[in-house]
């Protein structure tokens, strides 16, 4: 499979494509970190609305999308993506008014409800106590169904008394992933657990305390940006494997961002921008009317989702089985599982963009659409390292215990050179790179810059501890 795949942009739904091309003509943007932050914000949208016949199998899967975007630190991570966000909020100004009327109508009835409740107490009064208890009133929900800061107490929280749809978008996912809940002393398992079977449309099952929560059909998608090393070391964590998040991700990798030497003075700058802010208006619009369509809920239980599905025509699912035939042949030693939910990645964006279009059934435009992005994440994540640290040495573990041995020996450390006219000298120059890499990463070794007489040279060196 070739790793220089282009985004697809071309295959993207015309109201889609303009908000992406807008977007990034406004900041210089990398114009597939945008797309992928539209691909999240349409998934949240789409999530509450169908879930997607699998094909593979008789079942299906939600329209929920985990994606990162690993950006260099000073990338105008927030400015990125913000504005494309302004259909949620426009959503949520909306839902915000509504929400100050039904808390106060909240309000009078609980008071009703409490002075009712004292006087069939006082009365023992057990019918009418009974019939009070049924018609207990509840506050209404939060209308804010999005975060950018999340525990996991937090996010079942809100999944259970608020919304069931729910979606965190943070440009500072350092905060997150290196965060509370992902803190090796506070059970990182537990939420990279509740993440992944967030992602699969799993039952949670979750007491604390005197707290019992059952969640069923509930929805997350996730858009995180963070600096590559950040996401190298979450995706890579050993106590987070078995939850498989890394196959869960579409990752994409953002080069430096450099800002625009714009002439702000020019006599039609300010109605360049307006132009290129117009061009995003049908994306705002169509993410708001998809976030203002009532939620399907099965009957009794409140905030349960009871979702349609999304089906294919005949000619999408003839291109889905052609990709699957191709998906089944990728191999990726370190990142197997993520190759192996491929076919599942496919099923996912082809169905958020036919939400998005309010298709009657999926097109075979976008599943060519969605096999094309699974194509080019699948290159993404293949240009980065991830695999677990033990796998990492275990592939390379021949190489590095007698590089270790000879840096026990050298306490001034060892040049590039040095190491490679030694015991690397068989090997292909790029492994050389991979293994002090590896070696690197794993803090096995750390690099230093030392004079030597008027150069100055790099050395590695062991790590104290090692």
């Amino acid at each position: 499979m070739n790793d220089n795949i282009e985004f697809p942009i071309d295959l993207m739904p015309p109201r889609i494509r303009d908000a992406i091309e807008a977007q990034a003509a406004m900041g210089n943007y990398h114009l597939p970190s945008v797309a992928t932050a539209a691909l999240a914000i349409a998934s949240h949208a789409a999530q509450g609305l169908y879930d997607i016949d699998f094909l593979a199998r008789p079942s299906t899967v939600p329209a929920s999308v985990f994606a990162m975007i690993c950006a260099p630190s000073g990338s105008a991570k927030s400015s990125l993506f913000e504005p494309m966000l302004a259909g949620v909020r426009q959503w949520q100004h909306r839902v915000s008014d509504v929400h100050r009327l039904s808390l106060a109508d909240y309000e009078v009835d609980r008071r009703l409800y409490e002075r009712q409740r004292l006087a069939a107490e006082k009365e023992n009064d057990r019918d009418t106590l009974i019939d009070l208890e049924r018609r207990k009133p509840r506050p209404p929900r939060s209308p804010q169904n999005v975060s950018s800061k999340i525990t996991t107490n937090g996010l079942f929280r809100s999944l259970h008394e608020d919304w069931p749809t729910h979606a965190v978008f943070t440009p500072e996912g350092a905060s997150l992933l290196k965060g509370y809940s992902l803190n090796a002393k506070n059970a990182p398992e537990e939420f990279g657990g509740a993440l992944a079977s967030l992602w699969s449309g799993e039952m949670i099952d979750r007491t604390t305390g005197d707290q019992r929560m059952i969640l069923r059909a509930r929805r997350l998608s996730m858009l995180v940006m963070v600096q590559g090393s950040v996401a190298e070391e979450f995706l890579s964590s050993e106590a987070l494997e078995g939850q498989g998040l890394l196959a869960r991700f579409l990752v994409v990798n953002a080069p430096a961002w450099h800002p625009l030497d714009e002439d702000f003075t020019a006599p039609d700058h300010r109605e360049q921008k307006e132009r290129l802010l117009r061009r995003m208006d049908r994306f705002h619009g169509r993410i708001d009317q998809m976030l203002s369509e009532p939620l399907a809920m099965r009957d009794g239980q409140d905030g349960e989702l009871d979702l349609p599905i999304m089906t294919w025509t005949r000619e999408a699912a003839q291109v889905m089985r052609s990709f699957q035939t191709e998906a089944l042949a990728w191999n990726h030693s370190e990142t197997e599982n993520w190759f192996r939910r491929s076919f599942e990645h496919a099923v996912r964006l082809s169905g958020v963009l036919a939400i998005f279009e309010d298709e009657e059934a999926i097109s075979e435009a976008t599943a060519r659409a969605g096999v094309a992005l699974t194509r080019f994440y699948a290159a993404q994540l293949r240009q980065m390292d991830v695999a677990p640290i033990n796998e990492r040495h275990a592939q390379y573990h021949q190489y590095i215990a007698p590089a270790l041995k000879k840096f026990r020996a050298s306490p001034n450390g060892l040049t590039m050179r040095e190491l490679y006219r030694t015991i690397w000298k068989k090997l292909d120059p790029d492994h050389r790179g991979r293994i002090l890499e590896t070696m690197e990463r794993d803090e096995l070794i750390t690099k230093v810059k030392v004079r030597k007489g008027t150069n100055e040279i790099v050395v590695y060196r062991l790590r104290e501890g090692e």
